[in-house]
């Protein structure tokens, strides 16, 4: 457990070089059973900018909109994702809401609407940069097995999976 909370406490000290090292966003998933401390490092993780309550954390109850919205709005910070659990519907069809964030937040980029749009973002305020950190029971691998589907390898490169406690123990 201490080497998850080190990990996210790094990953939020880290967010901000995302931009300037020029790295690609990418994405942290701390996955294990219930109870091992897996929100409690992404607390941590946050609590540099000051989320400090489980209730305050966005969670993965949330549409494709809004999780963009969201990630605008944690530009160089990290962007907290608590519980995969939340997703909507059978763990066979999450790998696909998984996936399609997985590649939106490491584009950095919000989606483009039409200029005339009520919702119109301007293109200077579309973009986010920094490390994405998720917590669930289950690994991203795992989610891609319910589905029946493998992970790329491009995606591992842009999402990697961390388990909360070290094999064979239970805290």
């Amino acid at each position: 457990y201490s080497n998850v909370l080190r990990l996210a406490i790094l990953a939020s000290l880290a967010a901000p070089l995302v931009r300037v090292v020029g790295l690609q966003n990418f994405a942290l998933n701390i996955f294990g059973t219930s109870k091992v401390g897996k929100t409690t490092a992404l607390l941590a993780s946050t609590s540099f900018y000051g989320i400090g309550s489980e209730l305050r954390l966005p969670n993965w109850n949330s549409t494709a909109a809004a999780f963009m919205e969201e990630a605008r709005g944690y530009n160089d910070l990290v962007l907290p994702g608590n519980e995969l659990g939340l997703i909507e519907g059978k763990k066979r069809d999450a790998y696909a809401v998984i996936r399609s964030r997985i590649y939106t937040f490491a584009e950095g980029r919000d989606r483009s609407r039409m200029s005339k749009a009520s919702i119109t973002t301007p293109k200077y305020s579309a973009t986010y940069r920094g490390i994405a950190v998720y917590t669930g029971e289950h690994s991203f691998e795992e989610y891609a097995m319910f589905a029946g589907e493998l992970r790329g390898q491009r995606e591992y490169a842009r999402a990697i999976d961390v388990p909360a406690v070290h094999e064979g123990h239970t805290t």
